[in-house]
């Protein structure tokens, strides 16, 4: 599942990055799912954590999310591959600023 989440947002990056969400309207609403991926409230070890068992996710929040495992490995890189996203759609916004500043000026 966690690996899944890092291909749509490596596909998502290459969206943003040629031009696919060009307006704000559209950076607004890519946002919010950014953030709740980064937001580790978020994070499950595996898929259907909390119906696996009661005391699992708990246990995960508390120690299991940082051992190293294929598992964590999956959910850095969905963390990562959100803020290479993230560093594209602001790099875009700073540029429409100095455009509009540029244009008035």
């Amino acid at each position: 599942h966690n690996q899944l989440v890092e291909q749509v947002l490596r596909l998502v990056h290459y969206l943003v990055r040629f031009g696919y969400y060009a307006n704000i309207e559209d950076i607004q609403v890519l946002l919010r799912p950014l953030l709740s991926v980064l937001d580790g409230r978020n994070d499950k070890p595996f898929e259907g954590a909390k119906e696996r068992s009661p005391g699992a996710q708990k246990q995960y929040e508390e120690q299991g999310r940082f051992v190293h495992n294929p598992q964590n490995t999956a959910v850095v890189n969905a963390k990562h591959m959100a803020m290479e996203v993230l560093e594209v759609l602001f790099n875009f916004r700073f540029n429409i600023r100095l455009e509009v500043k540029e244009y008035c000026t």
